[in-house]
């Protein structure tokens, strides 16, 4: 069983390093959401979908997806549409119907960052705005309402923004854990990777994705 990593908006999979580093018995894949993406690329939702999809069709076994924040949302995507291969999956800091205002004012904050700030994910500054803008329109809460697979979501105490939408969520999946991480913000697998690989851990243990010994 393969265990998949998506990164947020504003990371690298560098950020997943300190949570895979404490989960050794888990085969763990990192997936660079950008790295296809050339700066005169076109960017948006539907882009990184197309080829999250495409790079999951090579993929001939089972897995469990497992996003934080804009991986959160494409892991939601991709349970919506469904695969064989899919057994489960982990979100954090999930949105799936975001409020316009708060993603109007992350847009506003985009345009006031110099271009230099993108340089080290991979994206343009253009481009990051445009996903941005693209994310807008997301709405998800009707075909997650028939998903059954294992799930679990994860959310940090102090993260306002996202905690609400977590909760939303718990009570919209059918076979769901929720899991607040006392104190954590926003970016889990960079502030509290130990408690982020436990719950992964966990995860794997109550739906027996581990292998047999």
């Amino acid at each position: 069983m393969k265990l998949i990593l998506l990164h947020g908006l504003g990371q690298t999979i560098v950020s997943w390093h300190a949570v895979c580093e404490k989960l050794k018995e888990i085969d763990v894949v990192l997936y660079p959401l950008f790295h296809e993406i050339n700066n005169s690329d076109e960017l948006n939702l539907d882009v990184l979908n197309q080829q999250l999809s495409l790079f999951l069709r090579k993929i001939n076994e089972p897995y469990i997806l497992c996003g934080l924040s804009l991986g959160a949302v494409l892991t939601l995507q991709q349970a919506v549409q469904g695969s064989p291969l899919l057994k489960g999956f982990i979100v954090s800091g999930p949105q799936f119907a975001p409020s316009k205002f708060l993603l109007s004012v992350q847009t506003m904050v985009f345009k006031c960052l110099p271009k230099k700030t993108f340089d080290t994910i991979g994206i343009t500054k253009k481009q990051a705005i445009y996903l941005m803008d693209s994310i807008k329109n997301l709405h998800l809460q009707q075909q997650l309402q028939v998903i059954t697979l294992p799930a679990m979501i994860i959310c940090g105490s102090k993260d306002k923004v996202n905690l609400k939408a977590a909760k939303q969520l718990a009570t919209i999946l059918h076979n769901v854990t929720l899991r607040i991480i006392n104190n954590g913000g926003h970016e889990l697998n960079s502030t509290h990777p130990h408690e982020f690989a436990q719950e992964i851990h966990h995860f794997f243990i109550k739906n027996q994705f581990l292998p047999s010994t």
